[in-house]
């Protein structure tokens, strides 16, 4: 069986990519290194703010991802995710640049939702303001039979705070506390399952026990990316 190498265009932010990465590692069947996929990562993040510039205040990042695509085509990768949700603004203008795919995590997200057994009628949504405002999600679930639940204003404000709060370093149960607030919040709403739509939720998530069902978007790209790869 041929294998694919896959390529992560990565460092927004390091942690989350490290997290995608160690997802994939773990998904990958395996008794010995040589079963592991070749994973070739521009971890890069010297890339501008995606949040400013979706929000109108802030330079381009477009080139910077442009260029990272490019140079992971050339270091042979056969397909390219990118573990930053507010980073597919920019998904179909990277695509035309490349001759090779690229995984899309809100369309993987989907896919996984509709592969469930028991699909939820109503999802929740938390990610940080600029992947809410880019739509991110909002058109992939277009169409789709199962409505999209946002937060309200107040609780979508605590969600990009805890994200930005969390990259500047904060590790606090107040942060795991307040995430976990809106999640309840969504449930009441009806949301039998939130998605995770930022790749620092999972990460500030991790071992949180609760009722709610999340769905968590990093992983979702990481066994996608691991079955394809795997498909050769």
């Amino acid at each position: 069986m041929s294998e694919k190498t896959v390529g992560i265009i990565g460092g927004m932010g390091p942690e989350a990519t490290v997290d995608v990465f160690a997802k994939m590692v773990a998904a990958t069947p395996s008794r010995r290194d040589q079963d592991h996929l070749r994973i070739i990562i521009d971890n890069n993040p010297k890339i501008p703010s995606r949040f400013k510039f979706i929000m109108g205040r802030g330079e381009n990042p477009l080139p910077y991802l442009i260029e990272m695509a490019k140079k992971l085509e050339r270091y042979g990768a056969d397909f390219l995710l990118i573990p930053c949700n507010a980073a597919h603004h920019f998904y179909d203008q990277i695509q035309k640049e490349v001759g090779i795919p690229i995984l899309h995590i809100s369309e993987e997200t989907r896919k996984y939702i509709r592969s469930m057994k028991q699909k939820p009628q109503k999802v929740g949504l938390m990610a940080s303001g600029s992947t809410v405002v880019a739509g991110v999600y909002q058109r992939v679930f277009e169409g789709f039979r199962i409505e999209l639940v946002l937060p309200n204003p107040k609780d979508q404000q605590v969600v990009s705070e805890a994200i930005y709060s969390f990259k500047k370093g904060m590790r606090t149960k107040r942060l795991e506390k307040r995430l976990m607030n809106v999640a309840h919040s969504l449930a009441k709403t009806g949301a039998e399952a939130i998605i995770l739509g930022c790749t620092e939720l999972p990460v500030i998530l991790k071992g949180v026990k609760s009722s709610v069902q999340f769905i968590d978007a990093n992983e979702v790209l990481a066994r996608a990316a691991v079955k394809k790869a795997r498909q050769g």
